[in-house]
């Protein structure tokens, strides 16, 4: 079923039993927070539920947050799309949360731009990728603690992408100091202008504070990419011998710690390619790529690395 606005209502009749997938689309009917209650009544009964679109609307945060409590009882494998219904930032964190408190929350997408868009997906299935997708959400400074709070209560997530929402360097420091899980891959992607601006030894020590072992480290202008992964168990790894002192880092006003080459012993890829290195940091890093004996991908040109 398919209505957009009070006046249009599109039926779709499929011949047959092979198709039991229902698709239900309400678009712009002037749907708030008092019609909530019926509708997720019905809708949670809804074991072929493939794709409920509540977009322009006017769920608010109150809607959406009754719309979370109920819809996720489905069974179903679901895409749940509620663009353009006011949303604020302060729903954000409330988001994250039932990635936590659900397991068949797979995926939140979330951009509150000049076009507002909110999805997420239920999964049927076992053993899926948990995702969270954040654009031009511009958090304040309470918003970035909660979220940073909530996200570290998700230990099932493989993928968070942070994209112009007003996140500082001390923030993303919190989150990679705050992101675990207990086994498996973690990507973390943040994206925003002041990465490109920072130099290398700041965004490698950012790096280093992740829970993880690194395993790719990608930097493109104001792009900023850092794979982990989470071995089942924490085997107590001996020491790598490191040909230069912490005591040297500081004194060539390199302030990354030796625990980045510790935390990348299994880096397998590093992207730094358009990256402009100071001298200083070039000879550290060139001298530290000995100390990463599973690297298997190094791209670096235009860089200034090795030129010397």
């Amino acid at each position: 079923m398919e209505v957009r606005s009070s006046k249009k209502a599109i039926l779709h009749f499929v011949e047959g039993e092979g198709n039991q997938e229902i698709y239900c689309k309400l678009v712009g009917c002037g749907i708030g927070q008092e019609g909530m209650d019926r509708l997720c009544s019905i809708l949670e009964t809804g074991a072929h539920l493939a794709e409920v679109d509540l977009s322009g609307n006017h769920l608010g945060n109150e809607g959406l947050r009754y719309l979370l409590e109920h819809l996720p009882k489905t069974q179903a494998s679901c895409l749940i799309k509620i663009s353009r219904n006011g949303i604020s930032q302060d729903a954000v964190p409330h988001l994250v949360n039932v990635l936590t408190v659900y397991p068949n929350m797979a995926e939140v997408h979330v951009s509150l731009g000049s076009e507002e868009m909110l999805f997420f997906t239920l999964r049927r299935e076992v053993n899926f990728q948990k995702i969270v997708r954040l654009n031009h959400c511009s958090f304040h400074g309470e918003q970035r603690a909660r979220l940073i709070a909530e996200l570290e209560k998700c230990t099932t997530l493989s993928d968070v992408t942070s994209t112009n929402n007003g996140m500082t360097l001390s923030n993303i420091e919190d989150l990679f100091r705050a992101m675990r899980k207990p086994t498996g891959t973690l990507r973390i992607s943040i994206k925003e202008a002041w990465v490109e601006n920072e130099s290398i030894a700041v965004l490698l020590k950012l790096a280093a504070e992740g829970q993880g072992n690194i395993t790719s480290i990608t930097r493109n202008h104001t792009l900023w990419v850092v794979d982990q992964e989470f071995p089942p168990m924490v085997e107590q790894a001996e020491s790598v011998v490191c040909r230069l002192r912490p005591n040297d880092l500081e004194a060539r006003g390199v302030h990354f710690r030796t625990k980045l080459i510790e935390k990348c012993r299994q880096l397998q890829a590093l992207n730094c390619s358009q990256v402009e290195f100071t001298d200083a940091e070039a000879e550290i890093v060139s001298d530290a790529l000995l100390d990463f004996p599973a690297l298997k991908k190094l791209e670096y040109a235009f860089s200034g690395l090795f030129c010397g």
